[in-house]
């Protein structure tokens, strides 16, 4: 019988077919190890790239929700010099038409966001800023941020959901202020009308993959 030489004990027979059928389970039992610990580190790798992917988004859109509050902010300011203005000349007794359609230009010009920097009068018309567009079909007088404006005197800056622009046709969101006579009594409304495209376009920078989405909500 033949001798184990590292161990001094007698070495077990054994057939050359049943040597073979050890083999090929022994490597069957290696190989479905090595596929385990492939799919398992493949598992691993694919939540780590998606955690990473998700943390750079959240770090993208933290700073694009910045970026457009810092842009509405100064669209804000816009509109509070601009109400400023309408003070100032209707303290004395008279509006200047052509120099308050410089001075609205002017502002607007002043932020890539504005489309449009109206002021519609008390009756909800119209007035100044529309680009030669008026009548009934330009109204606002039925919107509810209008309407709040009007029976709130103390009210401040108020920004409206996405609706569609009556000047504009196009989808748009309202920043607004009321404008007061001297008496403190309804003059009208100035807003800043930014269209949603402005959004899409910032939004577009996302890189969110085949199933993406983002939205823009109020809170």
């Amino acid at each position: 019988m033949a001798e184990n030489l590292l161990h001094g004990v007698p070495a077990k027979s054994i057939s050359p077919r049943a040597f073979g059928w050890q083999l090929f389970f022994g490597g069957l039992l290696l190989n479905l190890c090595f596929g385990l610990l492939i799919a398992a580190y493949l598992v691993g790798s694919e939540r780590h790239f998606e955690d990473k992917a998700r943390q750079n988004v959240e770090a993208l859109v933290e700073v694009l929700e910045g970026d457009i509050a810092a842009s509405l902010e100064k669209v804000d300011t816009l509109l509070q010099v601009s109400v400023d203005e309408f003070h100032r000349q209707l303290a004395l007794g008279a509006l200047d038409d052509a120099a308050i359609e410089r001075f609205l230009d002017r502002q607007r010009t002043r932020q890539k966001l504005i489309t449009l920097l109206v002021f519609y009068d008390a009756d909800g018309n119209t007035k100044f800023g529309a680009q030669g567009k008026t009548g009934p079909e330009t109204s606002n007088r039925d919107r509810d941020y209008f309407v709040y404006l009007r029976e709130n005197p103390a009210a401040g800056l108020v920004i409206t959901k996405p609706l569609l622009g009556r000047v504009t046709g196009k989808w748009v969101m309202i920043l607004a202020r009321r404008v007061n006579n001297p008496d403190g009594s309804f003059a009208g409304v100035i807003l800043a009308s930014l269209a949603l495209e402005n959004f899409e376009n910032k939004f577009a920078t996302l890189k969110l993959g085949t199933n993406g989405i983002v939205s823009l909500r109020g809170r």
